[in-house]
């Protein structure tokens, strides 16, 4: 058994033993652990599948509110697929792919079909589909540009922080003539090991971005969250968007079914 099983399973047992017990004896088995290790141990809580489904409810405020049932499909690393019903029908299809977005809206017989600059323009930060899928399965993720090296590099150049029933990892500081650009900012729960919260904050774009999950339920041995609230701010726009999920599954067969009707328009 490699060394990384054993030092997980070793804090499974931790973590398991201690849900009743004080707290502060979990943070002194994970405070032995190397920042390596932790980072594999969370990754390892991910769980292994490679498909996920739910429905769910959204509520999305920026400029006006508007709310709405929906579903969503993934399809890791290959496809998410999103259905909303904010008027009991269906009124927008969306097919995401890791270079490529379209978007169908059924109200108004029209459809996107491009790049992700749709998302950046909504939210006022760089989206990729590595990142919305990591958006929307609780997973770490590396702002602006997120990749597996990078996930890697942070976690070497983070501080943890062990607080009560969390670990917060923060940007070390650097010298004054290092001036930063933005920051970073996570918190994972220590008896789950899944994220809790992610802050950043964009000192050149003036934006800021506050991400929470809540919630956590045991499905298939993989702990999830079921409700995602997000909080974006840049200088004076603000957005605001919760997901409450439902009826979550892993590893069932599903469809992706997307057909763009000849008669609607493209967006201008």
């Amino acid at each position: 058994m490699s060394k990384f099983f054993i030092l997980f399973f070793c804090v499974f047992l931790f973590l398991v033993s201690c849900r009743s017990t004080k707290t502060s004896t979990v943070h002194k088995e994970l405070k032995k652990i190397e920042t390596q290790n932790l980072l594999d141990s969370i990754q390892y809580q991910y769980g292994n599948y490679s498909t996920f489904s739910a429905r769910f409810l959204t509520k999305i405020t920026s400029e006006k509110t508007i709310e709405s049932k929906g579903s969503i499909r993934i399809q890791k690393d290959s496809i998410i697929w999103i259905s909303l019903s904010p008027l009991l029908i269906e009124a927008f299809r969306c097919k995401i792919t890791p270079d490529s977005v379209y978007i169908i809206n059924k109200l108004s017989r029209t459809y996107y079909a491009g790049e992700y600059q749709v998302f950046q323009d909504f939210v006022g930060f760089p989206i990729s589909f590595s990142i919305l899928q990591a958006f929307f399965l609780n997973e770490l993720w590396i702002y602006p540009n997120h990749s597996d090296s990078a996930l890697v590099n942070m976690f070497n150049e983070y501080e943890p922080n062990y607080k009560k029933n969390e670990i917060v990892f923060k940007q070390k500081n650097k010298n004054q003539s290092n001036k930063k650009t933005y920051s970073q900012e996570y918190s994972i729960s220590t008896e789950v090991l899944r994220l809790l919260q992610t802050k950043i904050d964009d000192y050149t774009k003036q934006a800021s971005l506050t991400l929470n999950y809540e919630k956590f339920i045991d499905i298939d041995s993989i702990f999830f969250p079921q409700n995602i609230s997000l909080k974006t701010k840049q200088k004076e726009i603000k957005l605001s968007m919760s997901i409450e999920y439902s009826k979550i599954e892993f590893n069932e067969n599903i469809s992706f079914p997307f057909t763009i009707n000849p008669n609607f328009t493209a967006w201008q």
